[in-house]
């Protein structure tokens, strides 16, 4: 009995211990599953904090967007049809038989009839509208809506030419959800989530049927991921392979459908997912690879073009269907076989979108950066406005001066110019470089920057940073100084063309020469610019001094004085943009037009930041300026710029050439009514370019400006100027006078001494030349 009381006890004690035991584990798990629940909803809270601060806030880095002038259409512009269809095409328009829609034209003869696509512009939003331009020759006489009625200006919406991007290299243009074809959605989702609208986030339904897939198949041929999980995987978290990166993954993408609708992740989604390469900047969203695979908006995309993007998701690389196109096409006609079979597309659709090509353009793919030089010439702008960071990540939109159609000119034909130079004068081929400037002489605006030879190479840029000796062009402003002393000077003024010698301190001498390496004896002080004779310049520029060139200089925008004679001969470095703000002024009248690059900067929903409007300062005296335009006018007919006349008749200009010692630099730098244009043409490795500047960059100045102006120079007189008939050595005569010429003087300056009629001798044979 003892021993069974006793084995009672000891089995009553064993239970007691075993249940003080069981709660001491259970307790501990209670306190372990508390911390555990805890630490879970610490961090979900975490994650929670997470997702809200970056999906409420700025969602993406955005590049600044910049683009080009609008073309502006008006009856009466200079514009022939097919110019207008060119435009049309770089801008991405499609040809067709009938215009229904944004993005269409066709043309009939001289008839050019298009969609015009909306557009926010920097001054107010313009919807899509459908025009008729009639053309005559090269001008157009009518603009009409789609109702016929008349309309006196239109603008055509600018092109993206580029963009500053952000560190990481991503680009991407951002659309709503509203903006995108139903089609492409319908793909999408057919593609990589067909439970969107129906699950949590994470679609257990998804997973399963994609583990099936692929077990039966053998292979990996679906995922089981979302598009939140997709999103979630690309926007936050990094690519790691790692089951604690699918538990963030699902935890967020649940935490995101919390507080997000479909549509919202729906439209994020479209804005974030990779779709392609361009070079080192990868292309992001479906509004940026709608343009970089098909060059328009994404909102023009056809069916079948929906489904070429929908099938870049599984794998840009890839699919790439510049790269891959059968394979591409292949994945295209399954996405087109998804939506057939969903009953999103006709089998009309289906059967025709299958049997068409794959239409892609490499237009698209140019548009990372266009035109590089003009873009550094915009960055250099704006840095004096905007930081890195806000040009790099803010999402600026840029609006520039650029015209693309003399920006493609001047390249065009600077390409053709140097080949044929090259292949003239003997130089080992791609061995000349060249740089062009373009601007509209009333406003300052540049309308194109040149600055390589390889117009789309990124680096060197020859227009802003080249800076070289400038020959004769710096010589207008020796006589530009001499006619600011209008008591003094006159454009009928004789000056020695005759030989001399300085000494300088150290006792070395400089003996200056003509390029024809003759003397000409008295002229003409017109007749020293338009003939750039070297040793008239150099004597009236002593007369004048230093001191006084160096002020016009100032006043003409350039603030590196002259330090030695030889700078009136052009031993003096500018860069070809230098030169242009240069004769900018005389191109103007005299007045001071800064250059300028930027029109306009809003933000990334399109409200005006800052605007860059015309800045005019009357800086330099309007009659000294006329007479030297006036001269070097004359210097397109009869001095060293006379290809001018010779091979564009109808256009009337002024300009001068400049060339530097032992024909390393070729210059020019010229004017008509509506553009001014400076070219330069040299080598990189400073060795003779063989070239003069009549030789040289003013034949590439005339293939440009053959195109790309149609104005001729045409002044209006100033007030202060007046014709005045003169004799041989440019004394005023009475009228009537058999052996004379009219030049323009300074009213009030005018000699009140009389000379005589004479006739005949070099300076009266050089005026026949003149005034024939």
């Amino acid at each position: 009995m003892a021993a069974q009381r006793k084995k009672k006890a000891t089995k009553a004690k064993s239970s007691k211990h075993r249940v003080k035991k069981r709660y001491i584990v259970l307790k501990w798990m209670f306190k372990l599953s508390a911390v555990f629940l805890a630490v879970v909803c610490v961090w979900l809270v975490y994650l929670d904090a997470v997702i809200q601060k970056q999906f409420e806030g700025r969602r993406w880095e955005l590049p600044a967007h910049v683009y080009s002038a609008p073309t502006l259409l008006y009856v009466g512009a200079p514009m022939t049809a097919s110019q207008l269809v060119d435009l049309l095409d770089t801008l991405g328009y499609r040809k067709v038989y009938q215009v229904n829609a944004p993005g269409e034209y066709r043309r009939q003869g001289q008839v050019v009839e298009f969609y015009a696509r909306a557009f926010d512009f920097f001054d107010g939003k313009r919807d899509a509208r459908q025009l008729r331009l009639g053309f005559d020759n090269a001008y157009i006489t009518s603009i009409q809506d789609s109702n016929r009625r008349n309309i006196n200006t239109f603008r055509i919406e600018p092109l993206r030419i580029g963009g500053i991007y952000p560190t990481k290299n991503e680009d991407r243009l951002l659309i709503q959800l509203e903006d995108v074809p139903p089609v492409l959605v319908d793909a999408l989702i057919a593609s990589e989530d067909r439970d969107f609208y129906t699950h949590f986030g994470v679609s257990p339904k998804g997973i399963a049927r994609a583990l099936w897939v692929n077990l039966t198949s053998g292979k990996a041929r679906q995922g089981g991921s979302t598009i939140t999980q997709q999103l979630v995987k690309n926007y936050f978290l990094t690519s790691e392979r790692t089951l604690w990166r699918k538990i963030r993954e699902a935890a967020m993408s649940v935490l995101l459908e919390i507080h997000y609708s479909k549509n919202e992740i729906l439209e994020a989604y479209l804005n974030e997912v990779y779709l392609g390469q361009d070079g080192q900047r990868s292309i992001n969203g479906f509004g940026l690879a709608s343009f970089h695979y098909f060059g328009r908006p994404v909102s023009e995309l056809t069916e079948e073009q929906c489904a070429t993007l929908v099938a870049l998701v599984r794998g840009p690389s890839y699919y790439n269907p510049f790269r891959h196109a059968d394979r591409a096409r292949e994945r295209r006609n399954l996405m087109l076989k998804h939506l057939y079979e969903g009953g999103f597309v006709s089998e009309a659709i289906y059967a025709n979108a299958i049997k068409t090509p794959l239409s892609v353009t490499r237009q698209g793919r140019r548009q990372q950066n266009l035109y590089p030089a003009f873009l550094e010439l915009v960055k250099t702008h704006l840095r004096q406005d905007y930081s890195g960071d806000d040009l790099r990540n803010e999402g600026l939109r840029i609006f520039t001066t650029l015209d693309v159609a003399v920006q493609q000119q001047s390249e065009a034909k600077l390409v053709q110019r140097l080949g044929q130079l090259e292949q003239q004068k003997g130089i080992p081929k791609d061995t000349l470089q060249a740089a062009v400037v373009v601007t509209n002489p009333d406003n300052g605006e540049i309308l194109a920057v040149v600055g390589d030879r390889h117009v789309r190479e990124q680096g060197f840029n020859r227009a802003l940073q080249a800076r070289r000796p400038v020959g004769s062009l710096i010589k207008p402003v020796i006589y530009l100084t001499a006619l600011l002393q209008p008591q003094d000077y006159h454009p009928a003024s004789m000056i020695a063309d005759e030989p001399f010698t300085m000494t300088s301190t150290d006792g070395s001498e400089w003996t200056p020469l003509n390029y024809d390496k003759q003397a000409h004896g008295d002229v003409w002080l017109m007749e020293g610019l338009t003939q750039s004779y070297n040793l008239a310049t150099v004597r009236l520029g002593m007369d004048i001094g230093m001191e006084r060139i160096n002020q016009t200089l100032k006043q003409l925008g350039i603030e590196q004085p002259m330090t030695y004679p030889s700078a009136m001969l052009g031993a003096y470095e500018m860069s070809p943009l230098e030169v242009t703000q240069m004769y900018q002024q005389f191109a103007s009248g005299g007045f001071s037009v800064p250059l300028q690059s930027v029109t306009a900067v809003t933000d990334r929903e399109g409200a005006l930041i800052q605007r860059y409007p015309l800045q005019v300062n009357n800086q330099v005296d309007e009659n000294a300026v006329y007479q030297v335009n006036y001269m070097l006018n004359q210097a397109s007919m009869i001095g060293t710029s006379r290809s001018i006349s010779q091979r564009m008749p109808h256009l009337a200009a002024a300009g001068k050439t400049g060339t530097t010692d032992d024909l390393r630099d070729s210059w020019f730098a010229g004017f008509t009514g509506d553009r001014l244009a400076v070219v330069w043409i040299g080598r990189d490795d400073n060795q003779s370019s063989k070239l003069t500047g009549a030789s040289g960059a003013l034949q590439l100045w005339i293939d440009i400006m053959s195109d790309v102006s149609f104005w001729s120079y045409e002044p209006n007189m100033p007030s202060g100027v007046v014709l005045t008939a003169v004799n041989d050595q440019g004394m005023p005569v009475e009228e009537g006078c058999p052996a004379v010429a009219s030049i323009p003087m300074q009213r009030q300056f005018v000699p009140e001494q009389r000379g005589e009629c004479k006739k005949s001798n070099k300076v009266m044979r050089w005026l026949k030349r003149v005034f024939q």
